[in-house]
């Protein structure tokens, strides 16, 4: 049975509502502190205004649990947050960018407090609405939603940030946010899957499955293998940005080649990987998707060393984006097989703040390596790191982790991989 468009289209706009400022921000940040004479060390610990992504498992079950009857369990939350997103955006409006550094890197952290936390009710909504065969092509809609969202904040934005000014981005990025509000306002939340009740009357115990998850046989290699999944990939990548100011090039030009054509592919690649996903089978794909990915870090690596042009960058980047596009969304579908759908906003949620942290500590240590050994080591270590977690695979398929709240899936099916 095909997905629904209208659960794609929801999907899509809720998504998109996080990777617009995230994108612009996340971008912009790196390349204008560098252009500052702000060191690697120092632009690493950027990523922990990203902190509220690593934490939010914290306030996730109040999040489940609490709500408004008449918005619903997810509205509740989605709603409120994403009114408060635009909020701080909007909020940066008044002061000037050099002469209160701190205070806009306040308002980025609270944003990311504001985004995170709909992000939990966004990730419950569509572990709601998901039929297990349904999650492939899911996730390439919400992989594809956010990348869009990087597009215009990280790209065309940040490509043309000195000839807009930020009297005319952040009432925009502000005004965008809250138009996508009209969608949650008319959205309606189904029933939890496995219950005849609806989601804006659950019981549930929230500790109690807490526990139960953490019982589960191999939940702590599935922990592990969460966390560091995407390190490789965030401590190769992460400084590619601040690469290319060294190497001259110009906001309008890395805008284009990392927030415009990269994301374009990663846009690719996701709905590429959702298609192929069921059929090469979950661990197979995160398997064969992820070595593509770390052949293109290292590849990068060993082009870091050559004469790097614009054509060189774009096809480089653009590659390593396809093929994390197909990583993300491979990654995301397997993720979201082994929660609990009666509660999958605190399962998903924790396991995705697993994965903030092991990003964000790949950033942070990224500057320091960059700054001793050089960019080439940097991006040839962080394919190599990207390879590591796929030896947990085995483990993860003998204990069948992801089969778990999924009984239709069978060893020998697509899911199985």
């Amino acid at each position: 049975m095909p997905v629904s468009p209208k659960k794609l289209l929801t999907l899509t706009v809720l998504y998109f509502t996080q990777g617009l400022p995230f994108g612009f921000f996340v971008h912009y940040l790196p390349i204008y502190l560098r252009r500052q004479g702000v060191s690697l060390e120092e632009i690493g610990w950027l990523g922990l205004l990203a902190l509220p992504w690593s934490l939010k498992f914290l306030w996730s079950p109040l999040v489940d649990k609490y709500y408004l009857p008449r918005l619903g369990r997810r509205r509740s939350w989605i709603i409120p947050m994403q009114f408060l997103m635009g909020l701080s955006v909007v909020l940066c409006l008044p002061f000037d960018f050099d002469e209160h550094l701190r205070l806009f890197l306040v308002f980025i952290f609270l944003l990311n407090l504001f985004s995170a936390t709909q992000d939990i009710a966004v990730d419950g909504f569509a572990v709601d609405i998901l039929r297990p065969e349904e999650r492939g092509l899911g996730n390439s809609a919400q992989v594809a939603g956010y990348k869009l969202g990087m597009i215009l904040g990280g790209g065309l934005l940040v490509a043309y940030s000195n000839a807009l000014g930020a009297r005319l981005i952040f009432p925009l990025m502000g005004l965008i946010i809250w138009t996508a509000l009209l969608l949650p306002l008319f959205m309606k939340e189904p029933a939890i899957h496995g219950s005849g009740s609806t989601v804006t009357t659950p019981k549930i115990n929230i500790l109690r499955d807490l526990k139960v998850f953490f019982r589960m046989k191999g939940v702590f290699i599935l922990l592990i293998f969460v966390t560091f999944y995407k390190f490789g990939e965030s401590f190769g990548g992460s400084m590619f940005k601040v690469f290319l100011v060294d190497r001259g090039f110009s906001n309008r030009d890395i805008g284009f080649i990392v927030g415009t054509y990269g994301i374009v592919f990663s846009f690719i690649g996701s709905a590429v990987g959702g298609f192929l996903v069921n059929w090469l089978g979950r661990l197979r794909s995160l398997i064969y998707f992820s070595v593509l990915q770390a052949s293109m870090l290292i590849w990068l690596g060993v082009m870091s060393t050559t004469k790097f042009d614009y054509a060189m960058a774009v096809v480089l980047n653009s590659l390593e984006h396809l093929f994390g596009g197909m990583v993300t969304t491979a990654f995301f579908t397997f993720m979201m097989d082994v929660v609990d759908p009666r509660i999958g906003g605190v399962h998903y949620t924790l396991l995705a703040s697993c994965v903030v942290v092991g990003m964000t500590s790949a950033s942070v240590l990224a500057g320091y390596f960059g700054s001793c050994f050089g960019y080439t080591l940097l991006f040839i270590c962080g394919g190599l790191l990207a390879l590591f977690p796929l030896l947990l695979l085995g483990r993860i398929k003998a204990d069948a982790i992801y089969l778990q709240y999924n009984p239709r899936s069978s060893m020998s099916s697509p899911l199985a991989g």
